[in-house]
């Protein structure tokens, strides 16, 4: 069952996920979502409208989720908290300037200023159409507390977490959230450094990847919020569904690494054939997926025997704004650990995204940047030789998460993205590019030929791929 529904009455077609309209505020369908039915302005067909449009559904949204928290039974529970010290939060209003370092893509903070000088932040989910399920955002806040609880008993540098409550009519707040302290520091922002700050960076990073290497866990899942530290389901949308009576359903734990990969490209290819993702090029996406999955296993093998049970956490978001540093560089905190879960060790310590040479990687080459190659050696100067050879050997990893759910949308990067994991296989068959991925859409048509879906998929969109 979908996790989603068209919001347009009467429809009973899944809701496509991340193809929700904030301007609207609505989910819809494959055939909802086309332009004779949807008018929203957009980007490319009125930029100024849909700037004008946009900001509206923005006020209108943070308006009304101010107008849900109850700020008295928030301040209460912040002060009950340290013992009674009376604590206020600034008056909360929509200002877009201000919005810049209080919201992000999923979440709102607000400031809680105690009077002592201490500063909390109360890490509250948005709620707008392109948000996930009350029940998926609870998971996810549970398990983002457990990793922030976890993590502090580790030397990496997080914010404390102070309470947490799920959204839901018992909590007196009104919202969902959590409550954490307030670190100092301002993003990262690393094309802003030069080779000097940015060795100080990394060296900083490969002793956090050493100090995660010494906490392995028996399972691949997100840590879970249950009292004790274990490890539970993924929490994230593309691990999400609901069963045959509508009850929500998260993949995992999983004990091994190939079943983990499979279960994820298994539920892609049931929510392409749903028409919840890729509506307009379902036949593609499938063929892509189809031909992941089958990939899978010959890839895993010898992987595999290098997990040996034990898994460790990774940060799934590491675009590099989710380090704050100080003036001098110091890694002050990392934050923004929502979908954190723990993977296999070659994924857990592969070169964060932000190391990547963007541009090269993009046209699906696959040479280490001149970052990645700093954070190795790095690595192999202060002994964790294995680390080392984890980063260099690290660009499968990368490959699979671009391509698994990737943005097949973009007709002009997602090809090289592809091909670059076949070149990295050692598959590839023609150097330039888009030889290389009508060569394969070709042969992997042949060798799918008989494959139903497939069939039925192509057979919707005029036998076009």
């Amino acid at each position: 069952m979908a996790l989603y529904s068209c919001d347009i009455l009467g429809c009973a077609q899944p809701g496509v996920r991340q193809k929700a309209c904030l301007i609207c505020n609505r989910r819809l369908c494959a055939t909802h979502l086309k332009p004779e039915q949807h008018t929203c302005p957009t980007w490319e067909t009125d930029e100024d409208g849909c700037q004008e449009a946009s900001a509206r559904a923005e006020r209108e949204e943070i308006n009304t989720l101010i107008a849900r928290i109850n700020i008295g039974a928030l301040t209460a529970r912040a002060s009950a908290l340290r013992g009674g010290i009376p604590c206020t939060v600034p008056p909360l209003a929509y200002e877009p300037d201000a919005l810049l370092k209080t919201m992000g893509g999923i979440n709102y903070h607000v400031n809680v200023e105690f009077e002592d000088g201490v500063a909390w932040f109360c890490r509250i989910r948005r709620r707008n159409a392109s948000s996930h399920p009350v029940e998926l955002q609870n998971h996810g806040l549970l398990s983002e507390a457990a990793t922030l609880r976890f993590l502090a008993t580790t030397s990496v540098p997080v914010p404390k977490v102070h309470d947490i409550a799920t959204d839901g009519p018992e909590n007196p707040v009104g919202v969902g959230y959590i409550l954490m302290d307030k670190l100092a520091g301002t993003p990262m922002i690393w094309e802003d450094l030069n080779d000097d700050g940015k060795k100080k960076i990394l060296e900083q990073l490969a002793d956090i990847f050493i100090e995660l290497a010494r906490y392995p866990f028996p399972d691949i899942g997100c840590l879970d919020e249950s009292g004790s530290l274990s490890v539970g389901p993924l929490v994230s949308e593309s691990a999400a569904k609901r069963d045959a009576l509508g009850q929500l359903h998260l993949l995992g734990p999983f004990a091994r690494n190939l079943d983990y990969r499979k279960s994820i490209v298994s539920h892609h290819l049931d929510m392409i054939r749903s028409k919840e993702t890729y509506p307009s090029s379902s036949a593609d996406a499938y063929l892509v997926h189809r031909y992941l999955l089958d990939c899978l296993a010959p890839l895993m093998r010898y992987r595999e025997s290098d997990d040996q049970g034990m898994y460790y956490l990774k940060h799934m978001d590491d675009k590099g704004d989710h380090i704050l540093v100080d003036d001098a560089l110091n890694i002050v905190g990392i934050i923004d650990w929502e979908w954190a879960q723990t993977t296999s060790k070659r994924e857990a310590f592969a070169a964060p995204i932000f190391l990547l040479d963007v541009q090269a990687f993009y046209e699906g080459r696959n040479e280490l940047s001149p970052d990645e190659e700093m954070l190795a050696s790095i690595l192999e100067d202060v002994g964790a030789e294995e680390l080392a050879a984890i980063v260099r050997d690290g660009r499968i990893e990368h490959r699979l998460a671009f391509c698994v759910g990737g943005t097949m949308d973009d007709v002009d990067s997602f090809p090289a993205l592809f091909v670059g994991f076949r070149r990295e296989l050692g598959c590839a068959k023609h150097e330039d590019t888009k030889e290389e991925w009508e060569f394969w859409q070709k042969s992997a048509l042949s060798f799918y030929k008989d494959d139903a879906v497939l069939l039925e998929l192509m057979r919707e969109s005029d036998g076009e791929l």
